[in-house]
């Protein structure tokens, strides 16, 4: 064998120092299900076995084992898992190689390198802002970028910097190896990078290294991280035209493609760059972004059964100190500090609520292992801890069942902070704007609050006391509340006793009284008289001969679908690079719901009976995609069959029956309370005791109403119990809350700021309308997402 530069890979020393890497790592096996641990137990000859068949060129590497693993703290991939052997060879390969490849690697690339990391991306980008005053940009990112590599063109490359016949035919067996999913199922690799690869970070830079140099001679300030990169410019004119060149290389030379077009702004406007936003010279976090953290701090912050934090969430906390403390300035990190607080008081206050949390010196105990980003919530942690732990045991000694908010008892500003900290500037006051959307929030919660009652137990009592709404259990008061906001009481359990003078304070100020099974069903209500007016009800009539049936059909269910598409696209924002199997799902399916969408809009309308079939048909398929794309969202979380209704006793199925329900009573109130007849429908067939024109009604409202509702509920670790298809009393109460708290939920509605509640209302009296002839058509709620 007269390839040196492959002798030096397969020699015994260098396999033995890429073994020691691997053991090292103790990462997980592939296909062969060999771990580190097994393959260390007969070393010697396994790595003799190794190194026999490298030299005599019998080795060939396994398929990769799909799996999706956590990309950070707060994300996760699918990666292909390689076998401890193929990981030995990689590194024994890399070994040799990198040191000769990343030699001629250019100080603008960041990514996978020693002594190189996001930190100093991050901050080599401020210096060209602030220090070199570079105000013009473009931020791109290639799209895809690990998975669309050619693999013809990278080999082309790699062989003229890599003189080795031998080792240019191992990675290219790397490259385009299969992998094998969880079923055992084979897939191709016809391009791509394998996720998971040892020698993948090196040969992405490695293919991205000309168009590296490409920018550097443009004289631009340029870094790149991974698929990543910025221009800034001086001129306007330079940016431009050094974006324009990066686009053409990578689109025609290296057979890549950007996200989207470059668009080159002043960095007035602000721009991000690594999970950091840059606006003149300050560096901030963007509202995103800061959702996204604080998000994942309370998806991380979980509480077991001893009533300890588990320890995942200090990992998380960790990560984030150790970056983002690194880059933001002190204002911007007291600000994510105190959303923080409010986090971890709303997760102990419902421990401590529900005795997980048995003392206060154990809410002590546990609040001393938390550690704030910022240095003055640090330096205040322990007053932040007693303030929480008195707020919070407050608020359970008033009975209530949320905790609304903390009062932080951090108002001055420190003297100083420590000598190798940066201070922020003095915080700009804040606009009117900002503050009156701040107290905007603070009171539409409030009044949410107050516009529900739910009663859950058996043996209460319901009555008014002077100008409050009060429920008594054996005598005792056990919660009041003012009844000026008060617009619903549900009722859950049997047993419950009202006053007269209740029923009629609510028949007078339009309040329902709604009466559920246990299944959400509704029974009864009391509502104030609401009469179907004879002219409507002739109207009605009319209507199913007139087409008014069919125009109602059309938008109704193809709002319906919208509303599908749209939730389905809320989630898939959010967990497009933490989900992989919902993010993939969704991409191959959201085209099929869109195109049945615009079938609803091309059925002819000349025959009713027709059209409600072809609806019908039509509507089946659409949900037959919905529910397997919800299914998948919900898979690593609890097991859910797909829709079932009636007959259903999974979890998922036994509250969105439950929750449906629920919307069931307040459509029936909406469509009475418009002089409608709830029994004479469109859609569905009018039947005895069956009020037809609610199930048609409801189409719209169920996937905001009820269906994110429950998905939040089971993602989000709510806690439930279920015994042959019956949820317990807790669990319908917290249920009954999460859609009554969706109802209450505010939005943009026809350009004004309207409860889902509201739209119900709003909608029913926008069809009795078009029935009536007062309008010519009726657009059905369409939810933002």
């Amino acid at each position: 064998m007269d390839d040196k530069l492959y002798q030096k890979v397969v020699d015994h020393h260098n396999l033995m120092d890429a073994w020691r890497t691997v053991k090292a790592k103790g990462s997980t096996g592939g296909v062969d299900l060999v771990s580190v641990k097994m393959f260390d137990e007969n070393i010697v000859e396994n790595l003799n076995q190794l190194q026999d068949e490298l030299k005599h060129q019998t080795y060939s590497p396994e398929p990769y084992k799909h799996i999706d693993i956590k990309k950070n703290q707060t994300e996760t991939r699918p990666i292909g898992l390689m076998t401890v052997r193929d990981k030995i060879v990689q590194v024994a390969v890399k070994n040799i190689i990198a040191p000769h490849i990343e030699k001629g690697f250019y100080p603008c690339s960041y990514a996978y390198r020693h002594n190189k990391n996001t930190l100093m991306a991050i901050k080599q980008t401020g210096f060209f802002v602030v220090k070199e005053n570079r105000k013009w940009l473009a931020v791109c990112d290639i799209d895809n970028f690990f998975d669309t590599i050619p693999h013809d063109l990278l080999l082309q490359k790699l062989e003229k910097k890599v003189r080795s016949q031998a080792i240019m035919g191992l990675i290219e067996c790397w490259l385009k190896m299969g992998e094998i999913n969880r079923d055992t199922a084979w897939h191709d690799r016809i391009a791509g990078l394998p996720q998971g690869a040892i020698l993948s970070p090196l040969l992405s830079n490695f293919y991205l290294h000309p168009f590296d140099g490409l920018m550097m001679k443009k004289r631009v300030g340029f870094v790149r991280y991974a698929d990543d990169f910025v221009i800034l410019s001086h001129k306007k004119a330079d940016a431009i035209n050094a974006a324009q060149t990066a686009k053409w290389y990578l689109t025609e030379k290296l057979k890549l493609k950007l996200n989207a077009e470059p668009k080159v702004i002043h960095v007035s406007e602000g721009f991000e760059f690594l999970g950091v936003s840059f606006k003149n010279n300050d560096t901030l976090l963007s509202k995103q972004k800061t959702l996204d953290l604080l998000l994942t701090l309370s998806n991380n912050l979980k509480i077991d059964k001893s009533g300890n934090i588990v320890p995942l969430f200090y990992t998380v906390c960790e990560n984030i100190r150790n970056y983002y403390g690194k880059i933001l300035p002190e204002q911007i990190l007291e600000n994510l500090d105190r959303e923080f607080v409010q986090i971890i008081a709303g997760k102990l206050f419902y421990s401590r609520k529900h005795k997980t949390i048995a003392s206060k010196k154990q809410f002590a105990d546990i609040l001393s292992t938390i550690h704030y980003f910022s240095y003055r919530f640090g330096n205040e942690r322990v007053a932040v801890a007693d303030a929480m732990i008195s707020q919070c045991d407050a608020a359970i000694g008033q009975g209530l069942q949320k905790f609304v908010g903390m009062d932080i008892p951090i108002t001055e500003k420190p003297d100083e902070y420590p000598e190798d900290e940066n201070p922020a500037d003095e915080p700009k006051p804040q606009s009117a704007e900002k503050i009156i959307a701040h107290k905007r929030r603070e009171y539409q919660k409030l009044e949410s609050a107050g516009m529900e009652l739910v009663v859950s137990s058996p043996g209460v009592f319901a009555g008014i006391s002077q100008n409050r709404i009060v429920l008594k259990k054996q005598g005792r008061i056990i919660h009041s509340m003012p009844r000026r906001n008060l617009r619903n009481i549900s009722i859950l359990s049997r047993g419950v006793a009202l006053s007269s003078n209740l029923i009629e304070y609510c028949a007078e100020n339009d309040i329902a009284i709604h009466f559920l099974k246990y299944n959400g069903s509704p029974y009864a209500q009391l509502i104030s008289p609401a009469f179907i007016r004879a002219k409507t009800g002739i109207a009605q009539i009319e209507s199913l001969d007139n087409g008014i049936a069919h125009k109602f059909i059309q938008a109704s269910i193809s709002g319906k679908m919208k509303n599908q598409i749209n939730l389905l696209k809320y989630y898939h924002k959010y967990r497009k690079n933490t989900d992989p199997d919902f993010a993939l799902q969704f991409k191959n399916k959201i085209t099929s719901l869109k195109k049945l969408q615009l079938k609803i809009k091309e059925l002819p309308a000349d025959d009713l009976s027709l059209f409600r079939k072809s609806v019908f048909a039509i509507e089946g398929q659409t949900a037959a995609i919905y529910w397997s794309l919800i299914k998948t969202l919900l898979d690593n979380h609890v097991e859910f069959p797909g829709r079932l209704h009636q007959e259903a006793t999974d979890i998922v199925n036994t509250l969105l029956n439950y929750g449906y329900g629920i919307l069931y009573s307040r459509i029936w109130q909406a469509i009475q309370q418009a002089g409608l007849n709830p029994y004479i429908s469109y859609l569905h067939s009018s039947e005895r005791n069956k009020p037809g024109l609610v199930f048609d009604f409801i189409e719209e409202f169920r996937q905001q109403a009820v269906d994110r509702a429950v998905i939040a509920f089971i993602t989000k670790g709510e806690e439930y119990e279920i015994k042959d298809g019956r949820l317990s009393d807790n669990t319908r109460k917290r249920i009954t809350e999460k859609v009554l708290e969706r109802l209450n939920n505010v939005e943009d509605f026809r350009r004004r700021e309207t409860r889902l509640s509201e739209i119900i209302r709003f909608q029913a009296d926008k069809l009795a309308q078009l029935i009536v002839g007062k309008v010519k058509t009726y657009k059905p709620y369409v939810a933002k997402w």
